[in-house]
């Protein structure tokens, strides 16, 4: 009696052939994923930081930064706030009105559920 045939394949090898194609995909599947999440994060961070760099740069001239702030709610769904505030004296210098520090916050979001991350730039604006 004859129990195993080279004639063609059996049901147990087409299913272990199954099995390890599902495993392949699943493993495929995720990494696509976390990469697309990856790639996401980087490109909202860095949309981010085009518009403290932007909102900076109005308020060291002394522009408004309104159109800036309506562009990248409406477009990206980011809040800008900027605050400037004088330097701190330090080690007996004074400041006063010469030298202030501009501070950029962005809020992004990578999903449009979560409750978003925030970008923070600092510069220094000195005044003549």
């Amino acid at each position: 009696m004859n129990l195993k045939s080279n004639k063609g394949y059996s049901l147990v090898e087409i299913g272990i052939a199954l099995v390890i194609i599902v495993i392949f995909m699943t493993i495929s599947v995720s990494l696509l994923s976390a990469s697309n999440q990856n790639y996401r994060i980087i490109e909202q961070k860095s949309t981010a930081l085009s518009y403290a760099i932007k909102a900076i740069e109005a308020r060291q001239l002394d522009k408004s930064i309104t159109e800036i702030e309506t562009k990248a709610r409406n477009e990206n769904n980011m809040t800008i706030e900027v605050i400037e505030e004088e330097l701190e004296d330090k080690d007996g210098k004074e400041y006063g009105d010469k030298v202030k520090v501009i501070t950029a916050n962005v809020i992004y979001h990578v999903k449009t559920n979560d409750e978003g991350k925030t970008l923070t730039l600092k510069t220094l604006k000195i005044n003549k």
